[in-house]
């Protein structure tokens, strides 16, 4: 045998592959830049997409929690005035109303406080009952610290003087 069969690779397929055949670096590079930029518009375009989503979503269904079951007696801030009144909160979903039920004392303690620095005049006639609705309605919400509580709803109200 000669000495150029002996270098000669018995089995073509065996051969190595020649360099220009391979990808070049440069190639790979430029690959890698293109998905870089390509995630980058996705996740650019995504974000605003996501926010106009969150826009336009509905709001949680409303929900009906009973803070009393049964209407209770409470002092008004003159001596012989008092209230008997049982109150409903509309909150917003069902997970706001697990989070007014845990907090139900807290809230009943926020109702007595408020009632006490209310006179009967304040309270009687359809503008009084509004105002202080509205009042308990942001009291609630401190007391809980988000907005929950959408409403109050009055289910029974007798007010009294003696």
């Amino acid at each position: 045998m000669s000495q150029q069969e002996q270098t000669r690779p018995a089995d073509p397929e065996s051969a190595e592959v020649a360099p220009a055949a391979r990808p070049s670096r440069l190639w790979k590079v430029l690959l890698l830049a293109l998905m870089l930029a390509a995630a980058g518009a996705l996740a650019f375009v995504g974000r605003g997409y996501l926010r106009t989503r969150a826009k336009h979503r509905p709001p949680p269904p409303a929900v009906l929690v009973s803070l009393l079951e049964e209407p209770g007696t409470f002092n008004l801030s003159s001596p012989d005035q008092y209230v008997v009144l049982a109150v409903d909160l509309e909150v917003r979903g069902e997970n706001s109303a697990a989070k007014v039920q845990e907090a139900g004392p807290k809230l009943k303690d926020a109702l007595i406080k408020t009632l006490s620095g209310y006179n009967l005049g304040q309270i009687v006639g359809e503008q009084g009952k509004t105002s202080l609705a509205q009042t308990l309605v942001k009291r609630f919400n401190e007391v809980l610290g988000k907005d929950l509580v959408r409403n109050v709803y009055f289910t029974s109200l007798v007010t009294q003087k003696i």
